[in-house]
């Protein structure tokens, strides 16, 4: 089975501009743990909850609700995103997909075509996935 075949097409994607306030509300409202980061359909980035918890739980942002708010709204998800990113292409296997996020410890694999963002892959959800 490939990839393009049980991908994710229609993902919430945001810039590097937004701020983590946004991308927060973002992930909150789709029920998910990660964005991927574009400009022009051209993957910037991934970023996750566990950068925005990062954030979150360091001084002064863990002071108050108010300073963390006024932090996630003025700090950018560009800032802090993960630039090195794993990818693959719609004709990569589900066992090289397995095979990639278990040698990288990954959960989501964002599927480019041509240079550009067309999907992701949430190895959990992939027959054979844990």
């Amino acid at each position: 089975m490939y990839v393009r075949e049980c991908m994710i097409e229609n993902i919430p994607t945001v810039t590097v501009q937004t701020s983590l306030l946004d991308a927060q509300k973002v992930m909150q409202e789709h029920g998910i743990d990660y964005l991927l980061v574009v400009t022009d359909e051209k993957l910037e980035g991934l970023f996750t909850k566990d950068e925005l918890d990062e954030v979150a739980s360091s001084p002064p942002a863990s002071d108050s609700a108010w300073q963390l708010k006024y932090i996630l709204s003025y700090r950018r998800v560009g800032e802090i995103m993960r630039k090195q990113i794993v990818t693959i292409t719609p004709d990569t296997t589900v066992e090289e997909v397995h095979s990639l996020a278990k040698q990288h410890d990954l959960k989501i694999l964002p599927v480019v075509e041509r240079g550009k963002l067309v999907g992701a892959v949430n190895t959990s959800d992939l027959p054979g996935g844990s």
